[in-house]
């Protein structure tokens, strides 16, 4: 079981997240779980070796990778792929965009472990916003103040986090089986004016990690 502190779960794509000394509102509404993609269980004898670290803390990507080295592991290996989409009706109701109208650029991320992969992270931003800045480009980078230097600082965080079973795109890009479920983290970074202008899903099988916040009080 990988254990991790979740303390702040970005995955260096030039985005600062930290927490406000406070949030002041919560979401208002609750969204309705999916239906179960309930499709059966793999037998554990057919299921792949994977040593698993300790722990780990997902931080920035640098913070990620140094965590998992300490531990004798290869973090390096990760996916991209750079879209721009309509966006879901839950990600342009978190980011107060038009679900028929607006453009959101989405850069989906698999994490590996000792070349097995191990996280989805998914970051979706609105196109005007990070259009002209490297977030609108298909290379990864490390930078952190990407959207700060575009006028749009992001000052605190509202998190969700929803146990559920996976989808069968999750089935795919995970490697697990259908029987797994999967913690599925929400994280949407907020400006000091509480405007929306990232929305992070990040989705984490269950045998995978521990999630652990340490929250200020």
């Amino acid at each position: 079981m990988l254990g991790t502190g979740l303390a702040e779960l970005a995955e260096g794509d030039g985005v600062a997240a930290g927490f406000g000394e406070e949030v002041a509102a919560v979401a208002e509404h609750v969204c309705p779980l999916p239906e179960p993609w309930f499709a059966g269980r793999v037998p554990a004898a057919e299921l792949p070796e994977f040593e698993r670290p300790d722990h780990t803390v997902l931080t920035t990507s640098d913070a990620w990778e140094t965590d998992i080295e300490s531990q004798g592991h290869d973090p390096t290996h990760q996916d991209l792929q750079m879209e721009r989409i309509t966006p879901p009706e839950s990600i342009a109701a978190r980011l107060n965009l038009d679900p028929r109208s607006d453009t959101v650029v989405v850069r989906r991320h698999v994490r590996y472990i000792d070349g097995k992969p191990a996280i989805i992270s998914d970051d979706y931003f609105d196109e005007r916003i990070v259009e002209c800045t490297e977030l609108a480009e298909p290379e990864d980078t490390t930078r952190e103040n990407i959207l700060a230097e575009a006028g749009y600082e992001q000052i605190y965080d509202i998190d969700e986090i929803i146990t559920r079973m996976p989808t069968p795109a999750e089935v795919q890009r995970l490697g697990i089986s259908t029987g797994t479920p999967v913690a599925e983290h929400i994280r949407t970074g907020y400006t000091a004016e509480n405007r929306p202008v990232r929305v992070m899903v990040s989705i984490i099988p269950g045998d995978t990690l521990i999630l652990q916040y340490t929250i200020p009080t």
